[in-house]
């Protein structure tokens, strides 16, 4: 549509997003006052890259600029002041530019960047827009303090994600009374600000991933009444207050490798997302709420705890979809699984002998078993009609897996490392496009029938033990491994 708008010249169309036409008609001086979105190269560092303001005296109706390397010099009086999304990655030191005014920015990007705003000394004037709702600092390597924020009154996101020096936020940071979405990943920072509980309309609070955040989260989070998002992962924070389940819009709480944290309480009913997965294996206490079966609306659970049976209550959690149980050492016995599962992913529980009958997992799409080593049985099967994906690997008890057959939907298999298996037949599987078999050490019956659409069997030349194989009907199949190195192998098709 928009080379339509003038197929002859890129400089009378109102998006130049491909480069090369954009660096062209930039460096032509070809542009008019037509182009809306100016998308420019990466520009080397040198006297050629600076713009200046007769540089975009064509451009009165520019609304989206991206530059990478480049420098402003100058003054800029009256011009871009239509402006209202800034891409400006890899910025340099100094800010020469005067009367940077652009009163109508509403997205500032200047990620990548080794200067930093408390760096610039004409930082004030760019900030001088009132409608400024989106401000980008991530990966600014070299800052390591926030700027000022009070001027910052209509900002709504503020990222510094990956501002990896970064150990200090100003305390400005409550002034900006209307901000929803933090995220401060990957920074260096020891401790929240108090001027975060202050920003009452906050919606998503990310922390994940600084490693160096400790202590306790204060009860004034109670104060964030619209937070639907708080993300802690891989901090050393010890503990949250007992008030979060007065914060009655969260919906994702995700704490994952937080192994500082001694215990968690109840959180709202609102919940969605719990992820309280630790990377300790030898934990002595417990961070699962103890009303599991106040969390109705709950849909993605990811947790690992010390305990022999999983409590009753996982069965009345009607909207979960997303169950991940993992590094449960001392877990032996689930009981029952919530009956509306789409995905279910048993890891590390190497102490589990029995499942509930799967058969009533009908709306199961994947289905992953992993180290499950003390697990003997896999009962329902052969009822997974919408399960795709099954992964089954390192469970060395098990002996046997029944009703592949009847998994019409099936477009990945894996299975490795089941030591005891000695069949497996995978019978009418239209959908199989990939299945991997590897260090199944006693298998000695193979059968592929009827997969029209498998292209390959993954580490069929490794089942060294194999005596009786099977391949017919699977017309998409490019080719088998040299059945000499097969010393076992009795009967072959």
């Amino acid at each position: 549509m928009v080379y339509q708008e003038d197929n002859i010249n890129p400089g009378g169309r109102s998006r130049l997003w491909n480069q090369a036409e954009a660096k062209d008609v930039f460096e032509e001086n070809k542009g008019t006052e037509k182009v809306e979105v100016l998308n420019l190269p990466y520009i080397r560092k040198k006297s050629s890259s600076c713009f200046t303001r007769k540089t975009f005296e064509k451009l009165s109706n520019l609304r989206y600029l991206r530059v990478e390397g480049a420098a402003f010099v100058g003054d800029f009086e009256h011009c871009l002041s239509g402006l209202r999304w800034l891409c400006w990655k890899d910025c340099p030191y100094r800010f020469e530019a005067t009367n940077f005014h652009m009163k109508n920015l509403v997205i500032l990007e200047l990620s990548y960047s080794s200067g930093t705003p408390n760096d610039w000394n004409n930082w004030s004037q760019i900030m001088m827009s009132k409608k400024l709702k989106v401000l980008n600092l991530s990966n600014c390597g070299l800052m390591r303090r926030t700027p000022n924020f009070s001027t910052y009154t209509t900002l709504e996101v503020l990222n510094l994600e990956n501002c990896e020096r970064l150990d200090e936020i100003d305390p400005s940071i409550g002034t900006m009374k209307n901000l929803k979405v933090l995220n401060l990943k990957y920074t260096v920072i020891r401790s929240l600000p108090d001027g975060i509980w202050e920003l009452e309309k906050l919606e998503v609070l990310d922390a994940s991933f600084c490693h160096n955040l400790e202590g306790k989260i204060p009860s004034c989070i109670g104060r964030l009444s619209y937070l639907r998002e708080l993300s802690l992962n891989e901090t050393k924070i010890q503990s949250l207050p007992t008030n979060i389940c007065d914060l009655l819009c969260l919906q994702t709480l995700n704490l994952e490798k937080c192994d500082a944290l001694r215990e968690l309480p109840d959180p709202p009913s609102s919940l969605k997302i719990l992820n309280v997965v630790t990377s300790l294996r030898d934990r002595n206490f417990s961070v699962i709420p103890n009303n599991l079966a106040n969390l109705v609306n709950l849909q993605e659970l990811r947790f690992s705890w010390r305990i022999r049976t999983l409590p009753k209550e996982l069965d009345a959690l009607s909207q979960l979809k997303i169950l991940t149980i993992r590094a449960c050492t001392d877990l032996q016995c689930i009981l029952g699984l919530p009956p509306k599962l789409v995905e279910l992913h048993i890891g590390y529980c190497e102490l589990l002998e029995n499942l509930p009958d799967l058969s009533n997992l009908k709306f199961l799409l994947k289905l992953k078993f992993e180290r499950c080593c003390a697990l003997r049985e896999i009962q329902g099967f052969g009822k997974l009609q919408s399960l795709t994906s099954l992964t089954i690997n390192g469970c060395w008890k098990l002996t046997q897996i029944q009703g592949l057959g009847n998994l019409e939907s099936l477009s990945s298999l894996n299975i490795s490392e089941c030591h005891e298996v000695t069949e497996l037949n995978l019978l009418e599987c239209s959908a199989s496009v990939a299945v991997t078999v590897s260090n199944l050490k006693k298998l000695k019956s193979f059968e592929v029938i009827s997969c029209w659409n498998l292209n390959k069997i993954q580490g069929l030349d490794r089942l060294v033990s194999l005596e009786y194989l099977n391949v017919g009907y699977c017309g998409s199949i490019v080719g088998l491994p040299n059945l000499s190195n097969f010393k076992m192998l009795r009967l072959g098709y």
